[in-house]
């Protein structure tokens, strides 16, 4: 199944692009529209990029952790997780760790 969600970019990354293609092209007035229109595909095919790449190694991730789901790497997990939410209490910071993810 394929997430059909269109990643924008803020109002003030277009801007910024628009601006360095407004530069790039010698700072020549008369195109800002075009610069708009590049600056905004530009960023939509980067975070596009960055989405997919995301998703590989999600998947990759879901496959590994299938395929090593055993007693041994679960007790070693939660391990893990309890010494993490252990070292966020000394320190003061939740750091993501909530007794209701301890379940």
């Amino acid at each position: 199944m394929t997430n059909s969600v269109e990643v924008l970019p803020e109002r003030s990354e277009v801007e910024q692009r628009a601006y360095e293609l407004f530069l790039s092209r010698g700072a020549r007035h008369g195109n800002d529209f075009g610069d708009w229109i590049s600056a905004e595909t530009e960023l939509k095919q980067s975070a596009k990029q960055r989405k997919a790449r995301v998703a590989a190694a999600w998947q990759m991730e879901n496959f590994t952790v299938k395929e090593l789901q055993t007693p041994e790497i679960e007790q070693l997990l939660r391990e893990m997780y309890e010494s993490g939410r252990a070292r966020a209490m000394q320190t003061g910071a939740s750091a993501g760790f909530s007794d209701a993810a301890a379940d």
